[in-house]
Protein backbone atom coordinates (compact mmCIF):
# COMPACT_ATOMS: atom_id res chain seq x y z
CA UNK A 1 0.00 0.00 0.00
CA UNK A 2 1.13 3.26 -0.93
CA UNK A 3 -0.38 6.94 -0.35
CA UNK A 4 -0.38 9.32 -3.07
CA UNK A 5 -1.92 12.20 -4.21
CA UNK A 6 -2.17 14.46 -7.42
CA UNK A 7 0.63 16.52 -6.78
CA UNK A 8 2.55 14.61 -4.19
CA UNK A 9 3.88 16.93 -1.55
CA UNK A 10 1.96 16.71 2.69
CA UNK A 11 -1.62 16.32 2.89
CA UNK A 12 -3.86 17.53 5.96
CA UNK A 13 -7.87 16.80 6.88
CA UNK A 14 -10.29 19.20 6.15
CA UNK A 15 -9.65 20.64 9.34
CA UNK A 16 -6.25 21.14 9.02
CA UNK A 17 -4.83 17.91 10.83
CA UNK A 18 -1.55 16.78 9.02
CA UNK A 19 -2.49 13.80 7.48
CA UNK A 20 0.92 12.53 5.61
CA UNK A 21 3.50 13.16 2.83
CA UNK A 22 2.77 11.91 -0.15
CA UNK A 23 4.07 10.95 -3.59
CA UNK A 24 3.14 11.81 -6.76
CA UNK A 25 -0.11 9.45 -8.33
CA UNK A 26 1.26 7.24 -10.98
CA UNK A 27 -0.71 4.77 -12.51
CA UNK A 28 0.21 1.19 -10.32
CA UNK A 29 0.65 -2.05 -12.22
CA UNK A 30 -1.72 -3.94 -10.33
CA UNK A 31 -3.85 -3.97 -7.43
CA UNK A 32 -6.38 -1.28 -6.01
CA UNK A 33 -6.62 2.97 -6.76
CA UNK A 34 -8.53 4.20 -4.16
CA UNK A 35 -9.82 7.84 -4.80
CA UNK A 36 -11.10 9.26 -1.64
CA UNK A 37 -13.91 11.76 -1.32
CA UNK A 38 -14.18 15.40 -0.68
CA UNK A 39 -15.49 18.86 -2.17
CA UNK A 40 -12.00 19.22 -3.22
CA UNK A 41 -13.34 17.53 -6.48
CA UNK A 42 -16.04 19.90 -6.68
CA UNK A 43 -14.14 22.81 -7.50
CA UNK A 44 -12.98 23.99 -10.92
CA UNK A 45 -9.41 23.48 -10.13
CA UNK A 46 -9.72 19.57 -9.15
CA UNK A 47 -7.04 18.17 -10.55
CA UNK A 48 -7.08 15.89 -13.57
CA UNK A 49 -6.70 11.86 -13.15
CA UNK A 50 -8.01 11.09 -16.81
CA UNK A 51 -5.03 9.61 -17.98
CA UNK A 52 -3.21 7.97 -14.72
CA UNK A 53 -6.83 6.76 -14.59
CA UNK A 54 -6.86 5.33 -17.89
CA UNK A 55 -3.84 3.63 -17.62
CA UNK A 56 -4.57 1.85 -14.09
CA UNK A 57 -7.33 0.55 -15.53
CA UNK A 58 -5.03 -0.67 -18.84
CA UNK A 59 -2.78 -2.12 -16.30
CA UNK A 60 -5.57 -4.05 -14.79
CA UNK A 61 -5.84 -1.89 -11.46
CA UNK A 62 -9.30 -1.78 -10.44
CA UNK A 63 -10.46 2.31 -9.69
CA UNK A 64 -12.09 2.66 -6.64
CA UNK A 65 -14.06 6.28 -5.79
CA UNK A 66 -16.40 7.49 -2.96
CA UNK A 67 -18.23 10.41 -2.90
CA UNK A 68 -16.79 13.81 -4.36
CA UNK A 69 -13.66 10.92 -5.88
CA UNK A 70 -16.56 9.57 -8.32
CA UNK A 71 -16.47 13.06 -10.19
CA UNK A 72 -12.88 12.38 -11.16
CA UNK A 73 -13.77 9.35 -12.41
CA UNK A 74 -16.59 10.75 -14.25
CA UNK A 75 -14.08 13.53 -15.84
CA UNK A 76 -12.07 10.47 -17.19
CA UNK A 77 -15.15 9.02 -18.66
CA UNK A 78 -14.29 5.90 -17.05
CA UNK A 79 -18.44 5.52 -15.90
CA UNK A 80 -19.59 5.72 -18.97
CA UNK A 81 -21.18 2.49 -19.82
CA UNK A 82 -20.78 1.21 -16.35
CA UNK A 83 -22.94 0.88 -13.52
CA UNK A 84 -22.34 3.05 -11.19
CA UNK A 85 -23.43 5.24 -8.17
CA UNK A 86 -22.61 8.10 -6.28
CA UNK A 87 -24.23 11.15 -4.28
CA UNK A 88 -27.78 11.22 -6.48
CA UNK A 89 -28.72 11.17 -9.68
CA UNK A 90 -28.28 14.60 -10.30
CA UNK A 91 -24.79 14.92 -8.50
CA UNK A 92 -22.42 13.89 -11.51
CA UNK A 93 -24.22 15.81 -14.45
CA UNK A 94 -24.31 18.71 -12.46
CA UNK A 95 -20.56 18.95 -11.41
CA UNK A 96 -18.44 16.85 -14.90
CA UNK A 97 -18.82 18.61 -18.66
CA UNK A 98 -17.62 14.88 -19.65
CA UNK A 99 -19.78 12.57 -17.95
CA UNK A 100 -22.21 10.51 -20.05
CA UNK A 101 -22.77 7.65 -17.96
CA UNK A 102 -26.41 8.74 -16.74
CA UNK A 103 -27.72 6.07 -18.28
CA UNK A 104 -25.81 3.17 -16.40
CA UNK A 105 -26.36 5.78 -12.82
CA UNK A 106 -27.96 3.06 -10.15
CA UNK A 107 -29.41 5.23 -7.24
CA UNK A 108 -28.52 3.22 -4.33
CA UNK A 109 -27.38 3.98 -0.98
CA UNK A 110 -24.49 1.09 -1.18
CA UNK A 111 -21.30 0.93 -2.80
CA UNK A 112 -21.53 -0.89 -6.47
CA UNK A 113 -18.86 -3.11 -8.25
CA UNK A 114 -19.16 -3.30 -12.24
CA UNK A 115 -15.71 -4.98 -13.21
CA UNK A 116 -12.91 -3.08 -12.84
CA UNK A 117 -14.47 0.08 -11.29
CA UNK A 118 -16.33 0.60 -7.48
CA UNK A 119 -18.03 3.48 -7.29
CA UNK A 120 -20.11 4.85 -4.17
CA UNK A 121 -22.06 7.85 -2.24
CA UNK A 122 -20.63 9.44 0.86
CA UNK A 123 -22.55 7.59 3.46
CA UNK A 124 -21.49 4.11 2.58
CA UNK A 125 -18.12 3.94 3.69
CA UNK A 126 -19.05 0.24 4.72
CA UNK A 127 -19.97 -1.54 1.31
CA UNK A 128 -17.09 0.69 -0.09
CA UNK A 129 -14.51 -1.25 2.36
CA UNK A 130 -15.91 -4.34 1.33
CA UNK A 131 -15.62 -3.87 -2.34
CA UNK A 132 -12.38 -2.45 -1.85
CA UNK A 133 -10.83 -5.34 0.43
CA UNK A 134 -12.35 -7.97 -1.97
CA UNK A 135 -10.93 -6.62 -5.09
CA UNK A 136 -7.47 -6.46 -3.32
CA UNK A 137 -7.86 -9.82 -2.87
CA UNK A 138 -8.60 -9.95 0.86
CA UNK A 139 -10.92 -13.64 1.48
CA UNK A 140 -14.79 -12.61 0.69
CA UNK A 141 -15.58 -14.09 5.00
CA UNK A 142 -13.07 -11.90 5.71
CA UNK A 143 -13.81 -8.51 4.08
CA UNK A 144 -17.49 -9.02 5.15
CA UNK A 145 -16.55 -9.15 8.42
CA UNK A 146 -14.38 -5.79 8.15
CA UNK A 147 -17.97 -4.50 6.81
CA UNK A 148 -20.15 -5.77 9.39
CA UNK A 149 -17.55 -3.96 11.86
CA UNK A 150 -18.04 -1.05 10.16
CA UNK A 151 -22.07 -1.02 9.89
CA UNK A 152 -22.07 -1.86 13.74
CA UNK A 153 -20.88 2.14 14.01
CA UNK A 154 -23.52 3.56 12.48
CA UNK A 155 -26.56 1.33 14.14
CA UNK A 156 -28.54 2.96 17.26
Amino acid sequence: MRFTSPRGGALSSAAGLPIADTIAFTPPDDGVVVICGGSAWEADTAPDLTDALRQSLDNGCVVAAICGGTVALANAGLLDGVRHTSNGADYLPSLSKAYRGIATYVDQPQALRDGQIITAPAPAPASFAYEVLAAAGLPEDAARQVKDMLRQEHQR
